[in-house]
């Protein structure tokens, strides 16, 4: 990008500055709003004229991208935070991938991610959204792909005690299913269904 503005301003300097230095003839001016006359050789003012235009050129520019340099700031410093906690969150997982040994006495961890993850995520709307009803009546769907015996997962919510803990349930292959959508199957927290289910 600074190449090819290099190569369209360069001869355009060089025109101007041969036009201004050809035209020595003397110019009045009036300076408004002062009602000040000024005469200058034509070769001054256009100097004149081209330099200030640049400068008002790159003044106006700095000044219409304050916005997204503030914002940028922003960001930045939004971002430094999210690093010291992420680092912060690293070396406590890296601290329980250290004492694994104790989590042997009662039983064993075969992973454990690196990173803390995202419980709730975006769900696609399937050929059948799986709901609360399906799993407490214990629902199998004729097309059902998977059988599952979880209790409703219910972030804080209260619920009656009798629905705390429910029976087995299906999960029916149009929930992995996307609508509108071919050669796409969904898995894992992303299929159709509501929130608590």
């Amino acid at each position: 990008m600074g190449f090819i503005k290099l190569l369209i301003g360069l001869p355009l300097v060089v025109v101007i500055l041969v036009f201004a230095f050809v035209n020595n003839d003397l110019a009045t001016f009036n300076l408004w709003p002062f009602y000040v006359e000024i005469t200058v050789s034509q070769s001054v003012a256009i100097v004149s004229f081209v330099v200030f235009g640049y400068i008002l050129g790159k003044v106006s520019s700095w000044m219409s991208y304050a916005p997204v340099r503030a914002q940028l700031r922003k960001q930045k410093k939004e971002n430094k935070k999210l690093n010291k906690e992420q680092q912060k969150l690293t070396e406590k997982v890296s601290g329980l991938q250290e004492n694994l040994e104790i989590w042997h006495e009662a039983g064993y961890a075969v992973h454990l991610a690196p990173k803390l993850g995202v419980r709730e995520v975006r769900r696609i709307k399937g050929e059948y959204v799986l709901t609360a009803n399906d799993l407490i009546a214990g629902t199998m769907h004729d097309d059902v792909i998977a059988h599952a015996h979880y209790s409703f997962d219910v972030w804080g919510m209260k619920i009656p005690e009798e629905m705390k803990h429910i029976g087995p349930y299906g999960i029916p292959y149009r929930s992995i299913l996307p609508t509108k959508t071919e050669g796409l199957l969904t898995a894992g927290r992303i299929i159709s269904a509501t929130r608590i289910s």
